[in-house]
């Protein structure tokens, strides 16, 4: 294989056509000097991709520059005589050559744009003058026309006129300052120059392939770090980040009572993805700018805050550009996955759980309310059954309520008891929700009083008749054989329908405000507790072997296929 050598330059000396003569490891045994000679010309051998870049691509490049100098990747080099081909990199190259002509064409000679090496797209080998002429075919006489169409191999016309038209019209650009400003900071950017002594076409192919068919691409997560890291370089921020990473490992890599692993029952991302969701809007910094952004932290929507203008594309921490923010969303989800745990990896309450619970409610004779054990393993069972469930969005209600009611502060028992809230709300989404319920918690953690709007949206869901009609299917398919690791998912929602429909009751307080309670603690708690004294004999099974269930003055019947025998009470539905 042949030499290869690679340094750090500017963006103004990789595209400058002028000699320049660049040393590696210089006094070194294994120095080596890369030339750039005068009047190059930058090559895009054939074997390589077309152009991919999106608009949204380049809004978040000019996002990037326009908040100063940065580091824009690796370019490899295949040099052989005179001839630079591009073997990675071609497609930041041809892009920043682009905003560097656009610069040109919006304001002349009032920015002084350097001069820039000649790029030879062998695909498109007539881009130059494409581009040169406004991209605009009818410009060109009938030979010519032909030529720059049978020039474009890969049929890039209409995304580099569209690339141009998106830069043209861009506000950074067309705002003198700005681009000047902007340009500035371009020159002083850096690459990593990668070069080889490239002896055949096909060692400067196989160079390719090896870049782009090798390795593993940065995840969600790698990226995350790679910006949180990056905006606060404190050993604080590392030494969270890192704590974090630990309890989430041993969090979704516990056993079950099979001894079957079971994994990423709640993601750290997904942790993360969640904090953002209830806390971001709760500060008054980023309060009603409707900021929208997708799983991988990326703004789904253009957004300013502040007169700085963010692009569709731009990671979540670059626009909180907040160090506290941040270092306290990692402290707050440190607690939350130490309770989540600990909630998940015992099989009872302890004293740890119950210390979360404080209460301020005052009595006549000057005692304070406690929620007592009984009612406290209710809520243990509760948020324990949603934090195991396979489905992650409902688990964004238990975290939201661990971090509004298990703070550290004191709150007042109706303020815990909004965890029935939780459980019903999850009960429904688990149960009966359809793709269009995917965003409905988002939406409701954020606010200021979610449990409120939690029982809300429970009162309208509970009035709807697919309600019963889903209850029935779930009742029905109940699966008798405990030990199928298959059937466990339909245990529960067997078992979660008939705590819904047997103790939880929807109210109104005084204020006219929806109120979810459980009506029957003990029982209730016995029903979690005791499952071969409590199980189906919940629903209502009527002597002929029919499933009779009443909801809003609805009476639906359905033969059921379990024996008279097994049945070992029965109990109506609180109407």
């Amino acid at each position: 294989m042949s030499k290869i050598a690679g340094t750090i330059i500017t963006i103004e000396d990789y595209l400058s056509p002028y000699f320049k003569e660049i040393k590696v490891n210089d006094g070194k045994p294994d120095a080596y000097t890369i030339i750039f000679n005068e009047n190059r010309k930058y090559e895009i051998p054939l074997f390589q991709r077309e152009i991919r870049w999106t608009s949204d691509n380049v809004k978040r490049l000019l996002s990037d520059l326009n908040s100063g100098s940065k580091f824009l990747g690796n370019i490899i080099l295949s040099i052989n005589s005179d001839s630079y081909e591009i073997i990675d990199g071609q497609q930041r190259t041809t892009i920043i050559l682009l905003i560097l002509y656009c610069i040109k064409k919006i304001h002349g000679n009032a920015i002084e744009v350097f001069d820039n090496c000649e790029l030879i797209n062998h695909s498109f080998t007539e881009l130059k003058s494409y581009i040169d002429n406004d991209c605009d075919l009818e410009r060109f006489d009938e030979i010519e026309r032909v030529k720059i169409i049978e020039s474009d191999k890969y049929k890039q016309r209409d995304r580099i006129k569209d690339l141009i038209s998106s830069l043209l019209s861009e506000d950074i650009l067309k705002k003198r300052r700005r681009a000047s400003a902007l340009l500035t900071n371009l020159k002083k950017s850096e690459v990593n120059i990668i070069v080889s002594q490239a002896d055949t076409e096909a060692t400067s192919i196989q160079y390719f392939l090896d870049v782009n068919l090798k390795g593993v691409k940065l995840d969600t997560e790698d990226i995350f770090k790679g910006y949180l890291f990056s905006k606060d370089t404190s050993r604080e921020i590392r030494s969270l980040w890192q704590n974090n990473k630990q309890l989430a490992h041993e969090l979704n890599s516990f056993c079950n009572d099979k001894n079957k692993i079971k994994t990423e029952s709640y993601p750290l991302m997904k942790i993360y993805e969640h904090y953002f969701q209830c806390e971001l809007e709760k500060n008054e910094d980023y309060r009603d700018k409707k900021i929208s952004y997708g799983t991988d932290f990326c703004l789904k929507n253009e957004v300013s805050i502040d007169g700085t203008d963010y692009y569709e594309g731009t990671h979540l921490i670059e626009v909180i550009c907040d160090n506290d923010f941040m270092k306290q969303a990692m402290i707050s989800c440190k607690r939350a996955i130490e309770i989540i745990s600990n909630i998940v990896h015992n099989s009872s309450i302890n004293d740890e759980f119950k210390k979360l619970f404080k209460c301020n409610d005052i009595v006549k004779k000057g005692k304070t309310v406690k929620v007592d054990d009984q009612e406290l393993q209710c809520f243990y069972y509760i948020m324990r059954t949603i934090l195991l469930n396979k489905d992650v969005t409902p688990k964004i209600l238990v975290f939201k309520y661990i971090l509004e009611y298990l703070d550290e502060k004191s709150h007042t028992k109706s303020e815990y008891k909004s965890i029935y809230s939780v459980y019903t709300a999850a009960i429904l989404f688990i149960v009966f929700s359809t793709k269009k319920d995917n965003n409905t918690f988002t939406s409701i953690v954020n606010q200021e009083n979610f449990s409120l709007k939690l029982a809300e949206w429970i009162d309208i869901r509970l009035n709807s008749i697919e309600l019963s009609i889903g209850k029935l299917g779930a009742a029905y398919k109940y699966a008798e054989q405990e030990d199928d690791e298959s059937n466990r998912d339909q245990q529960f929602i067997c078992k979660a329908v008939a705590i819904l429909y047997n103790f939880i009751r929807i109210t109104k307080n005084k204020n006219d405000e929806i109120e979810v309670n459980c009506e029957n603690i003990p029982e209730m708690h016995s029903f979690f507790s005791n499952t071969e004294k409590y199980n189906l004999e919940h629903f209502i099974i009527a002597n002929s072997g029919n499933l009779k269930i009443k909801y809003n003055d609805k009476t639906i019947s359905i033969p059921y296929s379990r024996s008279q025998s097994q049945i070992l009470c029965k109990r109506k539905i609180v109407q």
